[in-house]
């Protein structure tokens, strides 16, 4: 199930936590760069027949120029003791807009499917963040993902992360990520309830579990990020 982009960035700057799936504003600074392991479960609710499947990805993010960054991952899926491949994506990013409260970036994810019943796409997208707010930043991701390969009219995905610093170095965070399709005309979402901590200032911890509106699953998940 194609869910979410899944750019989970390291946030160079500690002014913003890092969402579960929503993206921050925020580029990589030029010459620096970060990498990790990102892991979430899809859990059924009450439907014995169906498997849990776990999706693992691998992240490497790198800022290219200044304002301009590149992010790349992989990823697969376990299932009934089966692992397959994903795909693998690049991502070129540029921050339009940087205000002392206000960013404004804009992307193109460039997906090339690992197995063959996979699809390219293109899905290009913009992503706000607004911050500081006291101790609450706000961020804001609209895409349209349009697989090349299949017969389809593609899905608008918004989503909204609004987090919120409890200590100098854990925030909590609520993100509802939702999905409309342009074949159907439906409307999917998921909520995102999750906290992010930063033990040190090189590193840091997200875990997330998300909730559909037809609580028919869940998702719980891990990140963690190192930049260097």
């Amino acid at each position: 199930m194609k869910r979410t982009l899944l750019l989970v960035l390291f946030i160079f700057a500690l002014a913003s936590a890092d969402p579960f799936n929503t993206i921050a504003a925020y580029t990589v600074d030029q010459g620096s760069g970060w990498l990790g392991p990102y892991m979430y479960a899809t859990v059924p609710i009450g439907d014995t027949t169906s498997d849990v499947i776990l999706d693992p990805y691998m992240y490497f993010g790198y800022g290219v120029l200044p304002r301009f960054d590149v992010t790349v991952f992989a990823n697969g899926a376990f299932s009934a003791g089966r692992f397959s491949l994903g795909e693998l994506v690049v991502e070129p990013r540029y921050m339009f807009i940087a205000k002392d409260n206000f960013l404004l970036s804009g992307v193109l994810e460039a997906s090339i499917p690992l197995s063959e019943d996979g699809s390219f796409a293109l899905t290009p997208g913009i992503m706000a963040t607004l911050f500081p707010l006291g101790k609450f930043n706000l961020h804001a991701d609209l895409f349209y993902y349009r697989p090349l390969t299949d017969e389809t009219n593609g899905e608008i995905w918004f989503w909204v992360a609004p987090d919120l610093w409890v200590a100098d170095n854990f925030s909590i965070f609520g993100e509802l990520n939702t999905y409309y399709s342009l074949d159907d005309n439906s409307l999917t979402a998921e909520l995102w309830p999750g906290a992010c901590w930063y033990p040190v200032e090189w590193l840091s911890v997200v875990a997330a579990c998300g909730v559909p509106a037809t609580l028919d699953y869940v998702s719980p998940g891990l990140a963690a990020y190192v930049s260097f």
